[in-house]
């Protein structure tokens, strides 16, 4: 949990001064997707390890 905190932290300090409140709320809407994206991936066994990307790419 704190490894998100700190990611949002992150993001939070990194905007400009003049974003909206919307635009703020959609980046945190987009990144809290992508960490369930990651955690259903995960749980799901739907990921790929290097070498599995790399066999992948050599048969282009």
């Amino acid at each position: 949990m704190e490894k998100i905190k700190d990611e949002i932290l992150q993001i939070i300090e990194s905007i400009p001064v003049d974003m909206s409140v919307n635009e703020i709320m959609y980046r945190l809407c987009i990144i809290g997707k992508i960490h369930l994206g990651k955690e259903e991936a995960v749980i799901n066994g739907r990921t790929f390890t290097a070498d599995d990307l790399r066999r992948e790419f050599s048969s282009w």
